[in-house]
């Protein structure tokens, strides 16, 4: 996959421990950072990867991560080594190579994929009450908006105030308010509602474009603990966000953020 959100190069640690031919090169652990400035994930390493464009072979040093959402994304570092031009309207890739071009066909990804959050337990809510439940999400690490299922809200007399689920190793917290006299059960595995994600715009090389990965030496490039990838906020909610980045609180802090985004376009 190439993203030019992306300043670096990475590959899924599955991909990368299911090919022996590639070394790997293990470093301390580092956080990364989304450009949202809330969104991490770890880097282990790094794995020197040779890729074949055509007939051409390319070269480039990618960060080995255990949670990555393609098995590899090339980043700016690499579209900027080899001159590469994007052409959205004309669906293609070119590559630059001294005189030479290699222009490859392209398919676009840009849409929204809702996750279901789902119970993580058999779970009693009292009546007239407010109690947070633990649910799952298929995502390792993330800040995803909520919105209730049809089931959650017809069926059942309880509702949550979230708005955001703040993600982190496949699970979360949800708070939940039953106000009627009667208690609720909610069962194992019950869709309380979808967390969106909105991936940034994605480049993928048809399956005609030749590529493969194999090991080949190539120098580590520096190693920073950014990437600057667009947010999956609006103008709006990041606006919000610098206002209450100075609380230390998490909870406060999860708390005042649901319940501005709520209200942000009254």
């Amino acid at each position: 996959m190439i993203d030019t959100g992306a300043q670096y190069s990475f590959i899924n640690e599955k991909c990368f421990k299911s090919n022996d031919q590639l070394k790997y090169s293990s470093t301390q652990h580092q956080t990364f950072f989304l450009a949202d400035g809330l969104t991490s994930f770890t880097v282990t390493g790094t794995v020197n990867l040779n890729i074949h464009v055509g007939h051409i072979i390319t070269t480039i040093s990618a960060f080995v991560t255990k949670n990555l959402c393609a098995n590899l994304i090339l980043g700016m570092d690499y579209l900027s080594k080899y001159d590469v031009e994007i052409q959205p309207k004309k669906k293609t890739i070119i590559f630059n190579f001294n005189n030479q071009k290699i222009m490859l066909p392209m398919n676009t990804v840009q849409k929204s994929i809702n996750l279901p959050v789902k119970l993580l337990y058999s779970t009693r809510i009292a009546s007239q009450s407010e109690q947070k439940i633990p649910v799952n999400v298929n995502i390792p690490s993330a800040i995803l908006a909520f919105h209730p299922s049809f089931k959650f809200v017809k069926i059942t007399s309880i509702y949550t105030p979230d708005s955001l689920l703040n993600i982190k190793n496949y699970s979360t917290s949800l708070t939940v308010i039953n106000p009627s006299k009667f208690p609720s059960y909610l069962r194992k595995g019950f869709i309380v509602g979808f967390a969106t994600y909105n991936p940034y715009e994605q480049f993928y090389a048809e399956n005609n474009a030749n590529l493969s990965i194999q090991q080949v030496p190539d120098p580590l490039f520096n190693q920073l603990n950014t990437i600057a990838i667009p947010s999956q906020f609006t103008t709006s909610q990041q606006e919000i966000l610098s206002l209450i980045q100075h609380l230390i609180d998490s909870n406060q802090y999860n708390q005042i953020k649901s319940l501005l985004f709520k209200f942000q376009h009254t």
